[in-house]
């Protein structure tokens, strides 16, 4: 019969203890770490993603105001008809000669705030000027995403 020692027994049983306090701490923090980097990496691709699809909103805007143009023997909505006329017709003059629905609905821009149109245009020379007042909703500011 072998008899162990106290002494032994102790390093026997350290040696198949678990993980300290402190070393399940540190992979926590490092964790948390790396999830905070991938967050705030994630929301800049949203933004860019949101200005993306804000540019590719005033691209289809443009090919619908042609298609009205086109139908409507050269005139393009005014400002007070504003993006509204390629989806129900005008009630407000210049009516256009022919009309039909370019569109089946006018989304606002990703964040949340109708897109602007202007015709007689400011900016472009023969086509309506549109714009998104961007992520800071005001208009006028660098953010803003435009065709001109």
């Amino acid at each position: 019969m072998t008899t162990t020692s106290p002494r032994l027994r102790r390093r026997q049983r350290a040696s198949h203890a678990g993980y300290t306090l402190i070393e399940i701490m540190v992979v926590l923090a490092i964790i948390a770490v790396l999830l905070g980097a991938g967050i705030y990496n994630m929301v800049g691709v949203l933004d860019i993603a949101r200005e993306q699809r804000a540019a590719s909103d005033i691209a289809g805007f443009e090919s619908s105001l042609t298609q009205y143009q086109i139908n409507s023997r050269g005139v393009y909505p005014t400002t007070g008809q504003g993006l509204a006329a390629l989806v129900s017709a005008p009630t407000a003059p210049p009516l256009p000669r022919k009309w039909a629905q370019c569109m089946t609905q006018i989304n606002d821009d990703p964040w949340g705030n109708p897109y602007k149109y202007a015709y007689p245009p400011t900016h472009n020379r023969s086509k309506p000027d549109i714009y998104s007042m961007g992520p800071d909703g005001k208009d006028g500011t660098a953010d803003d995403i435009k065709n001109w």
